[in-house]
């Protein structure tokens, strides 16, 4: 048997488990990116993936954050948001960020390639942009992080 036309041959390897990370990496894109391409769709964004933190679960890809800011309104956090990041463009680390309602308040589900560069843009910006702001919050901020361990772009 032959295969398919437009997916590119490939030379017998050794079992999955005795190769290397990277090995696995590149051959996962590259089968990824032939599979779209015989489909005719565009090619798929390059992810970063690093090694996992906790090695016996495997692959992490980012870090979840997940906030909620109690009493806050669409107004509140636009607000601070123009304090904390007026051009809206990515900060170092920051993989996707995403805000909207939710029951009681405002949501945040972010992903950072790592939770240091979250809490070095918490320190350095959002805490200074929100006092700036002039937005009272009602509370705390609800913050918790959660291993990320899928990424699927359209």
């Amino acid at each position: 048997m032959r295969g398919h036309p437009r997916l590119p041959r490939h030379k017998a390897h050794p079992s999955p488990t005795s190769r290397s990370y990277d090995q696995l990496m590149r051959h996962s894109r590259t089968l990824a990116h032939a599979a779209v391409a015989s489909l005719g769709q565009r090619p798929l964004p390059r992810l970063r993936i690093s090694r996992s933190r906790y090695p016996r679960k495997g692959v992490v890809l980012a870090v979840g954050i997940r906030i909620k800011l109690p009493g806050v309104t669409q107004e509140q956090f636009d607000a601070a948001h123009d304090h904390i990041n007026p051009d809206r463009s990515p900060w170092p680390g920051m993989l996707f960020h995403s805000s909207g309602p939710i029951d009681g308040g405002w949501g945040v589900i972010d992903f950072w390639e790592s939770r240091a560069d979250f809490d070095a843009h918490l320190e350095s910006n959002i805490q200074p942009g929100i006092a700036a702001s002039g937005v009272q919050m009602q509370g705390p901020p609800d913050i918790k992080e959660f291993p990320v361990h899928e990424i699927i772009h359209p």
